[in-house]
């Protein structure tokens, strides 16, 4: 449940890639690298060099993987990759240094988004510009650093909509592998994805040929997310009289889906002036996040929260001095600076965590559940062998969302009973016992509970 926060720092007359980890307290981790942040140089000893973090991924063994730019003030910008070890060490193993400096035959290429594969290839995605035009870039690298010639056969594919400007800006993995690619067409025509094949084509089973565009919409799109049924939630801000935070659902055919607020698009105005989405979240139950600022002062972080089918969720709303807005709507101001929210994530209990800073990194986070019920229910179950008989004297831990822990053990017939636990939070139970494993399960408490069950793997 730590959290890595990935930026710029300046430096002198150039800037660095930086990286900061949070314990679950909100305090540095001093077991990443002494002091809980790291500074990396991509570029070289040469002061014109420019680096900054756009994007990173954590792989299942806990490395870190930076993505995002170098570019030099007299040259061209190439993209960057850095992987660290989990104490903050750049990684050896990828690359020989830890470090990738890459272009593709343009005057610039940028990274933009990263996905880590479950095989452990890194997909990058981006943008190639030469000659006053841009087109979509996706790169893969294999674990080692080195391009996956798998990929479209050497490594990195790229596809032009129009003659214009043309940028993939977010990216997604499907459970079939395929990955999906998000950004925006023709400057500020509207938004477009690209669905590809694992072997870099692209997937004509997706509008036809691949690409399926949405005019005049999302003409700034951030950000992308698939949820738990194949559907793409689009995220960024579109322009209306002002930019206005906007979210659109894509069917996986490439048609939007018109059980989203009509017509598969949505748009929320927080200021009079223009705000900026810049990053979206899924909660388990469909509800779906949008973070980002507001330009006009103050720039304080927002978020927005819309309901399965787009309409704003007025149960999400601001509860203190530090917190306003309407229903569905929250800003957090941090002592009067200006905050640019960039980055949304939710914990395991779906508290909302948003990132981003302005000469500082800063980050927040919100109870998914601002006013919780006071009522409380009770919860039981049985802890079973995969044959079905129950397994006494396990251990059962449920934590809250204050990290309070309650312990029951089970009888001889495996059955457990909780009482007296309050409704309107999520909970995070785990079974322990010496001859058998459970997988943990996370549960939104709304009522009594009977019959949740914790089947051992082994």
């Amino acid at each position: 449940d730590k959290l890595v926060v990935g930026g710029v720092v300046g430096n002198g007359a150039t800037t660095d890639f930086a990286l900061a980890r949070f314990n679950v307290d909100g305090t540095l981790d001093t077991t990443f690298d002494s002091d809980g942040k790291v500074i990396t140089n991509i570029g070289g000893t040469n002061s014109q060099f420019f680096d900054e973090i756009q994007d990173i991924a954590i792989q299942s063994d806990g490395k870190i993987v930076a993505v995002g730019e170098s570019r030099f003030a007299f040259g061209n910008t190439d993209i960057a990759v850095a992987r660290y070890n989990t104490d903050g060490s750049l990684d050896t193993s990828f690359n020989t240094n830890g470090l990738i400096r890459i272009g593709f035959g343009a005057t610039d290429d940028f990274g933009n988004e990263v996905v880590i594969q479950p095989d452990g290839k890194i997909v990058v995605a981006g943008n190639r510009a030469f000659g006053g035009q841009s087109e979509f870039l996706v790169v893969r690298f294999n674990t080692d650093g080195s391009l996956d010639t798998g990929f479209d056969t050497d490594g990195w594919a790229v596809r032009n909509i129009t003659s214009d400007f043309d940028r993939g800006q977010a990216i997604a993995l499907q459970t079939d592998g395929k990955i999906v690619v998000a950004g925006t067409y023709g400057g500020s025509t509207g938004s477009a994805v690209l669905r590809y094949n694992t072997d870099g084509t692209l997937d004509t089973g997706f509008d036809t040929d691949g690409v399926a565009l949405v005019p005049g919409f999302l003409d700034r799109l951030d950000s992308l997310a698939i949820q738990t049924d194949g559907k793409y939630i689009l995220a960024g801000s579109t322009t209306n009289t002002n930019l206005d935070f906007a979210a659109a659902r894509m069917n996986t055919s490439g048609t939007l889906d018109s059980t989203f607020d009509g017509d598969g698009k949505v748009s929320t105005s927080i200021t009079s002036g223009s705000d900026f989405g810049k990053a979206v979240a899924i909660q388990a139950d469909g509800k779906i996040f949008v973070a980002g600022y507001p330009f006009n002062t103050p720039r304080d972080f927002a978020v927005v929260r819309y309901n399965s089918d787009g309409s704003l969720d007025n149960a999400f709303r601001s509860g203190s001095a530090s917190l306003w807005g309407t229903g569905g709507i929250a800003t957090v101001d941090f002592s009067g600076g200006e905050d640019f929210g960039n980055a949304i994530a939710l914990d395991a209990f779906e508290r909302v965590i948003v990132a981003g800073g302005n000469n500082a990194f800063k980050v927040t986070r919100l109870q998914n559940v601002l006013a919780p019920t006071a009522a409380n229910a009770s919860i039981s179950g049985r802890v079973l062998t995969q044959k079905g008989r129950g397994i006494s004297s396990a251990t059962v831990h449920v934590t809250d969302q204050d990290g309070n822990i309650r312990t029951a053990r089970t009888n001889p017939f495996g059955y457990y009973h909780f009482n007296d636990i309050e409704v309107g939070q999520t909970l995070i139970f785990n079974v322990y016992n010496k001859q058998y494993q459970f997988q943990t399960q996370i549960v939104n408490l709304k009522d009594n509970i009977s019959g949740l069950n914790f089947i051992a793997d082994n």
